[in-house]
């Protein structure tokens, strides 16, 4: 019995031993009993949902690829937020209800009264819509206005 017992703690032993080595490791645990943080070495595949309720932290910008090879970064450089797409255009769509309005909101935070939103062409100059102090402004810079 004794024989049989370190026959089988080897055995374990062996196959955890090559586990780690293969990369192969067990699809099924008892993750919702573990509370610590993992850190993965490899790519992880997720069939299915993944819910995270807490901080998301990232080393890198999350870059979001879809099964065409498109991308959607989101970047932070200790300023500025960037939202990249590699093809196409942004396109804001509300997926609620039916033939529901779809509103896109720029609002200041705390007591602040303005609000502005910038288009820029690549030479830098800028066309501006802001409001401040129950006014609303159209700005442009280094360019002519036109109204078409």
């Amino acid at each position: 019995m004794k024989r049989l017992a370190i026959f089988l703690s080897v055995l374990l032993i062996i196959l955890g031993i090559s586990s780690l080595i293969s990369g192969q490791y067990p699809t099924k645990a008892p993750y919702d009993k573990v509370s610590r943080d993992f850190t993965f070495l490899k790519d992880v595949t997720i069939l299915g949902s993944l819910t995270i309720s807490g901080a998301l932290s990232l080393a890198e910008p999350l870059i979001l690829t879809e099964s065409g090879g498109d991308t959607f970064t989101i970047d932070l450089d200790g300023t500025d937020t960037y939202f990249k797409h590699s093809d196409g255009t942004f396109i804001f769509l509300t997926d609620e209800g039916t033939n529901t309005a779809t509103e896109v909101n720029i609002k200041p935070k705390g007591t602040s009264e303005i609000s502005k939103l910038a288009l820029y062409d690549t030479d830098g100059e800028r066309l501006s819509l802001f409001t401040l102090a129950d006014r609303s402004y159209i700005e442009s810079s280094g360019v002519t206005l036109g109204i078409n």
